[in-house]
């Protein structure tokens, strides 16, 4: 019977390969990343993420034209949700900025999963935010990240 290749490896969890050379910058990014999505999918951060939109959600309406009692739950969301994930990223990376990385996320928006991205853009865009709230609203939130990532084993070994 063969052994699995990557057997510390979570089914939930994606790894990457290349060839080429990585800079620090590079290193940097990807390890911010593979903490985000460690934490975005733990159970304290949805049942936050959980507790504040269905608070809310009902505040939104889908018009065009948006109301002034917005601006105040969005800028508790911004401030509850970039809180928790500068505690946990800093509890793992001394010395983490999360508005450095929000700065240098859209730059390689395409290097991460969408739906890390989506919850991440709803942060520091209003539109992203209502546009979440509304979706809760009518029950088509982004309602449990943790089934957004995958793994891949991409490693073989042989047996002797």
């Amino acid at each position: 019977m063969m052994e699995d290749p990557c057997p510390i490896l979570k089914q939930s969890e994606e790894v990457i390969a290349s060839s080429k050379k990585t800079s620090k910058a590079d290193v940097y990014f990807d390890t911010v990343v593979g903490h985000l999505q460690d934490i975005v999918m733990g159970d304290e951060f949805q049942t936050t993420r959980d507790e504040f939109i269905n608070k809310h959600k009902h505040t939104f309406e889908d018009k065009d034209e948006n109301k002034l009692e917005y601006t105040p739950i969005f800028n508790d969301w911004t401030k509850l949700i970039e809180g928790f994930l500068q505690t946990s990223l800093a509890a793992k990376m001394e010395g983490f900025k999360m508005q450095d990385f929000l700065k240098i996320l859209p730059k390689r928006q395409t290097q991460i999963e969408d739906e890390l991205f989506d919850m991440l853009s709803t942060l520091a865009d209003f539109q992203n935010f209502k546009t979440e709230m509304i979706m809760a609203k009518k029950g088509n939130a982004m309602d449990d990240l943790t089934n957004a990532f995958t793994v891949h084993c991409i490693g073989t070994t042989s047996s002797n």
